[in-house]
């Protein structure tokens, strides 16, 4: 059973796969909330440890990997899970070699999903 207070949060800017995900995780007892662009989030939120972003790669202005950068740079050591449409399996690998908990390919398995998103709260 997931912790109540733990955050999922998703970065897409696919509105349909956003609502799908938050479904998926509130039935699964996490708090989410999306975002559609990475400068949304940024603004919007302030990751802790605990928390998990659910991240696609290509976003329009600042992508995937950037905002991953960002977060370095601002100290914050979450768990990213990347999850894209436009899969190739250099990207995944400098996303995983860059920190990524998980690297997901649309459409993906929920439950691959389920399973990263939960070994990311055990961290």
């Amino acid at each position: 059973m997931a912790d109540k207070k733990a955050n999922v949060f998703i970065v897409d800017d696919d509105p349909s796969i956003s609502r799908a995900l938050g479904r998926l995780l509130k039935s699964l007892g996490y708090n989410s909330k999306s975002f559609s662009s990475a400068e949304a989030f940024l603004e919007g939120y302030e990751m802790k440890e605990d928390d998990c972003l659910i991240l696609d790669i290509m976003l329009p202005g600042m992508d995937g990997p950037e905002l991953q950068q960002e977060l370095k740079n601002r100290e914050c050591n979450a768990p990213i899970i990347f999850i894209t449409g436009h899969g190739e399996k250099k990207l995944e690998e400098d996303m995983l070699a860059a920190g990524a908990h998980g690297y997901l390919n649309k459409p993906f398995d929920e439950k691959m999903l389920i399973h990263l998103i939960e070994s990311a709260h055990k961290h």
